[in-house]
């Protein structure tokens, strides 16, 4: 059984005779795992048939920007029929990276999102001695602001670590050099 998914809320599903087992028809979940906007929605199930041409076919309900988690499961039952895998609809949004000199050497780095970071998003890469989870961010306006102080050394460059699900909804910044106001 195949799933084929495009960026403009197309699909088309494909399934061989061996795999119908008498299944004239499935469901197409989607679960969202992140949506944009502030929008949110609960699962979203659509009945899908076998195609007998490869004509994709336009989805009949509207799903909020965002990251979903779908999967075909049984008409009947409800159980699953392929294994779940992540889809992303819409726009991706940009991260913000802004620093500032503070004293003794320091600098606060602040990333502004668009959506919501919780506590293991993101995290500060050291290379050999490993990576340090960031806390979650805190709500500020129409984002969500996280800030925090480092000693930027030349000798030990520092990276940012971002959780795959925020790499497929958003475009994000890997080095701190990438801040505004850096120099």
């Amino acid at each position: 059984m195949e799933l084929n998914l495009f960026e403009d809320r197309r699909y088309f599903v494909t399934w061989t005779g061996e795999e119908l087992e008498g299944r004239g028809k499935a469901r197409l979940v989607f679960q969202p795992i992140q949506c944009l906007g502030g929008g949110q929605t609960g699962p979203v199930e659509l009945t899908v048939y076998p195609a007998r041409d490869f004509r994709p076919r336009r989805m009949d309900v509207r799903l909020p920007d965002g990251l979903y988690r779908c999967f075909l499961a049984d008409a009947g039952s409800g159980a699953p029929l392929t294994p779940a895998r992540e889809v992303f609809f819409g726009q991706r949004q940009r991260v913000e990276l802004y620093s500032q000199r503070e004293q003794g050497g320091f600098r606060r780095f602040t990333i502004l999102s668009p959506l919501p970071l919780r506590e293991g998003d993101c995290g500060l890469d050291y290379g050999v001695f490993g990576t340090v989870p960031l806390p979650e961010a805190e709500r500020s306006g129409e984002r969500y602001r996280l800030s925090f102080l480092l000693r930027p050394r030349r000798t030990l460059p520092v990276k940012l670590r971002w959780a795959e699900h925020m790499k497929k909804v958003l475009t994000l910044p890997e080095k701190l050099e990438d801040a505004s106001g850096w120099r």
